[in-house]
């Protein structure tokens, strides 16, 4: 199975927090691949940047953990999907006119759905309910953690 992570299960699979890592450990036993994008791999930075500015994590283990989240690409046990980010706005509008009047959403968690879609992924794994229901209106099977 291939399965597109949200940005919160990334961040959990490198940095220990409360119920995000084994939401995270549980996620990554349910598939073979996992399908991040440049996008996400942004928002897992920069959430993990946030942690080093809140001191939750020194800079060294910031550091360690983005060589490991680098290496983990290298070594392919994450998938880099390459979008068109022009399709990818477009696609998020028209997922955002069918979605959000039933389910609300946000506009980063649509991107994410928007490349998910774009990239032929049919599982979204999320620790998101609002996502979860959103990716569900569009077609994708949608896996809460």
């Amino acid at each position: 199975m291939v399965a597109y992570f949200d940005t919160s299960l990334l961040v959990g699979r490198y940095v220990q927090q409360e119920a995000s890592t084994s939401r995270a450990y549980e996620a990554s036993r349910c598939t073979d691949r996992i399908i991040v994008s440049d996008f996400g791999l942004l928002e897992a930075s920069t959430a993990l940047r946030q942690l080093a500015f809140r001191k939750e994590l020194e800079i060294g283990q910031l550091n360690d953990v983005l060589a490991m989240l680098e290496a983990d690409i290298d070594a392919g046990e994450l998938t880099k999907v390459v979008h068109d980010w022009p399709s990818t706005i477009a696609k998020t509008d028209a997922i955002s006119g069918y979605v959000v009047p039933e389910e609300g959403g946000r506009t980063l968690d649509l991107i994410h759905l928007a490349i998910a879609v774009s990239s032929g992924v049919s599982d979204f794994f999320t620790a998101d309910k609002r996502q979860a229901e959103c990716a569900k209106l569009i077609g994708l099977q949608a896996k809460l953690f």
